[in-house]
C-alpha cells in the first residue's frame, strides 16, 4: 500500500508534464515553508492572548501588539507567495481560507488599537485564534502525507 501511495505522486507529476525531480523539489520546498509558517502561527497564537490582555492597560504592549500583528500579516503574505505543488493544492486552499479569516481579525485588531478601542474579545470574536489552530491541524495533515 505504501508503495502505491509513493508512486501516486510520481504518476501525477508525470501526467502533469512536470519533471518528477522538479515536482519533488517543489513539494519539499513547500513543506519546508509550510513548516516554518505553522511554527510562526503557533508561536503567534501562544503569545497573542496574554499580549492582548496586557495591551488594554499598557500602551507599550499595545504598540508591541500592533507591531506583532503587522509582522504576522507580512508572514501571511510571504507564505501566500510560495509556489504550491499540485499534490498540496487542496491543503494549501485550506490554509488560504484560514489566512483570510486571520487577515480580517488582524485588520480589526490593528484598527481598534489605532483608534484606542482595542479589547481582547476583538481577537476572539474574529475567530483569529481558531483559525491559527486550524492552520496547525492542516500542517499536521501535510506532515502525515510526508510520512505515508
Amino acid at each position: 500500500m505504501k508503495k502505491l501511495l509513493l508512486a501516486l505522486p510520481m504518476l501525477l507529476v508525470i501526467a502533469a508534464g512536470c519533471s518528477p525531480v522538479e515536482e519533488t523539489k517543489n513539494t519539499i520546498t513547500y513543506v519546508n515553508e509550510a513548516t516554518e509558517y505553522a511554527n510562526e502561527a503557533a508561536t503567534f497564537a501562544e503569545e497573542l492572548p496574554a499580549m492582548a490582555q496586557d495591551a488594554v492597560t499598557n500602551p507599550e504592549t499595545a504598540e508591541k501588539l500592533e507591531s506583532t500583528l503587522k509582522d504576522f500579516q507580512a508572514q501571511i503574505e510571504e507564505f501566500n507567495q510560495v509556489e504550491v505543488p499540485k499534490l498540496m493544492e487542496d491543503l494549501n486552499g485550506q490554509i488560504s481560507a484560514q489566512n483570510e479569516k486571520i487577515q480580517a481579525g488582524v485588520e480589526d485588531a490593528i484598527t481598534a488599537i489605532e483608534e484606542g478601542t482595542f479589547q481582547p474579545d476583538i481577537l476572539q470574536n474574529s475567530e483569529l485564534l481558531n483559525s491559527l489552530q486550524d492552520i496547525q491541524g492542516i500542517y499536521e495533515n501535510i506532515q502525515k502525507l510526508g510520512n505515508e
